[in-house]
Order: structure tokens, then sequence, then C-alpha cells
């Protein structure tokens, strides 16, 4: 499957929102063929905000970059008993920054082109690109303010 790195900002939005101390969020794995022969265990519907995202894409895709999302170490999953449900824990703290610098949304469609100019879209130099933007903004705004003038 090709990465969407749309899906997976979304996906990092959308933890954030529903994840606290001590509070989990579950997205449901609906793709797996035993899922509707679960004998004797509790099936689970989608959760409001897994709809929410499904709306830009299929399960499959959803599943495959929350997955892709814990491989990445963007999120933290636990194990759960059952194989349909997929336990998220909250970000990483390599998720927080990574959604910290892509957060705005001028800022990610900025981040994005210039991925898209440079031919790269991969997580790791979408990461670089984006912490770039953010130390660019930060030195002009300096700049601007004139509290480092050297800069």
């Amino acid at each position: 499957m090709k990465l969407n790195l749309d899906c997976v900002r979304d996906i990092l939005l959308c933890v954030e929102e529903n994840t606290g101390v001590r509070k989990y969020c579950y997205f449901v794995d609906s793709t797996l063929d035993d899922f509707n022969h679960r004998g004797g265990f509790e099936v689970l519907d989608a959760p409001d905000y897994q709809k929410k995202l499904m709306e830009n894409g299929s399960v499959e895709e959803l599943i495959y970059h929350i997955n892709y999302c814990v491989k990445a170490d963007l999120l933290s999953q636990i194990n759960s008993s059952t194989g349909y449900k997929i336990l998220i824990a909250d970000l990483t703290p390599k998720g927080h920054d990574f959604l910290e610098n892509i957060r705005e949304k001028t800022i990610w469609d900025g981040v994005k082109a210039i991925a898209t100019k440079v031919g790269s879209k991969s997580l790791e130099s979408v990461t670089q690109i984006a912490s770039n933007v953010v130390i660019e903004i930060i030195r002009a705004q300096l700049k601007k303010s004139n509290i480092l003038p050297f800069i």
C-alpha cells in the first residue's frame, strides 16, 4: 500500500485528541476474516473518531497507517487480547514532536509541497523538511522582532 502522509497526520491528531492519562483509544480492524465470527467475544463497533477518519479512505488504509505509525515509533500500542481491536495508549515523544511541526495546516501544506518538489515523501524526509520549515519560520520571526538581528 502506498504511504499516505495525510492519513498519518490525521491519525496523530485523532490519537492526541482521544487519549489521556489512563485513557486509551482503540481502532477496530473489521477486515479480519473472523471479525464477525467471534463466538463468546464482544464485537465492537468502530468508535466515532474512527468512522470520521474513514470518511477519507477505507478501513484497510486506516489500519495499515495505524500499524505504520506504531512501527515508525509515532504511536504507543498496547497489546490487546482481541486481534481485531488495536489499543493505542498515546503518541510517543517522536510522534508528539512530528505532530507539533506539522499541526498547522499551512505549514503542513508547505511541507508536502517541498517534499513533492524534491521528490521524497518518506516519513524521514518529511520529518526533516518539517523541522527545517519550522526553524526558518522561527528565524524569520526573530529577525522581524529584532531580538537577534544578526541571524
